[in-house]
């Protein structure tokens, strides 16, 4: 049975009362608290960890435990904590209510701390040299104290910089953040020239595996795979079949590929497939001729033609 994305996880208010969980609607909180802590370029990440909270919660349900609002926000707040967002999880703490985090002393012992709870790599006699430099910057400004985020953002700062003789920090020499697992550029030349004509037509297109939610994030047109075959309306399930074997097969291919990829770099298990259909209804009205009541009838039964051509199965579909 496809389980469809549209599925609300319910948590308890302040007041007892069961109100839904929704990852989009976490993801938007996220992107704006990412945006506060001046991280444009990190808000990307806002999506896996909204999808790693809704991941979590699933485990919560199917023990039969039921998460209440502020449980919840302790979780994002961690899991923020835990992928080194710590400035986004602050601004997240102010934006809903929650006491903003405890302040650390800005000297070389707590910033050490700081560094230690983070799990931030320093090494050997280099990190001590990091965590001097912090100090002194921190003295500098007469800055005694201060969340962690700020801590952290100074420790990054510095340990992605050399200094020259002259003491300069030196250009284009940065430690890039690991964020990714698997960059999704990096399998193109062993895709098939079918699966490569999907993701040229942009019919599909798969994200980049991140440490943050490890997982297989897909998103198929199926508008855009009709228009690039040369389709014409009114198609029927008989005259579709032969489409889902195509783009099935090509699905679980891409999805071996990355499975595969994963296991040898991090000797884990599969990992979880999310599939995400754009352009929905304008493909069903125009080329099955359905309307509005009937969509999700058909919704169904595509990605189940998808799903049976496959070895590989979703673990949640959105529309």
């Amino acid at each position: 049975m496809i389980k469809f994305g549209d599925k609300k996880f319910l948590l308890a208010d302040k007041n007892g009362d069961s109100v839904p969980f929704s990852a989009a609607d976490l993801q938007g909180e996220l992107i704006n608290c990412f945006l506060s802590a001046g991280m444009r370029d990190s808000s990307c990440f806002a999506e896996d960890v909204a999808l790693a909270i809704e991941y979590a919660l699933e485990e919560n349900s199917l023990n039969g435990n039921t998460v209440g609002e502020d449980e919840l926000n302790a979780l994002v707040v961690d899991t923020l904590e835990k992928s080194g967002f710590l400035s986004v999880a602050e601004w997240f703490c102010r934006r809903n209510g929650r006491k903003v985090e405890v302040l650390f002393n800005t000297n070389f012992e707590g910033i050490s701390e700081v560094a230690a709870k983070r799990g931030m790599l320093l090494n050997g006699e280099d990190g001590a040299a990091v965590l001097r430099r912090c100090a002194d910057a921190f003295r500098a400004a007469d800055i005694r104290s201060c969340p962690a985020g700020l801590i952290v953002e100074m420790l990054r700062y510095y340990n992605n910089t050399d200094k020259n003789n002259d003491g300069i920090p030196a250009e284009n020499h940065k430690v890039p953040k690991c964020d990714y697992l698997i960059k999704i550029a990096e399998l193109y030349p062993q895709f098939s020239d079918s699966l490569s004509d999907l993701f040229r037509h942009g019919i599909l297109k798969i994200n980049d595996v991140t440490v943050y939610h490890p997982s297989i994030r897909i998103y198929i047109d199926f508008a855009a795979y009709a228009e690039a075959r040369g389709l014409q309306p009114v198609l029927t399930e008989m005259l579709w079949m032969p489409y889902a074997l195509e783009l099935g097969q090509d699905i679980d291919a891409a999805v071996e590929l990355l499975q595969r990829k994963y296991v040898e770099n991090n000797a884990g298990k599969d990992l979880p497939i999310y599939l995400t259909v754009n352009n929905m209804g304008a493909f069903a009205a125009k080329y099955f001729g359905t309307d509005g009541s009937s969509d999700k009838k058909l919704a169904a039964y595509l990605i189940e033609s998808l799903q049976n051509n496959m070895v590989n199965y979703f673990y949640k579909v959105r529309f």
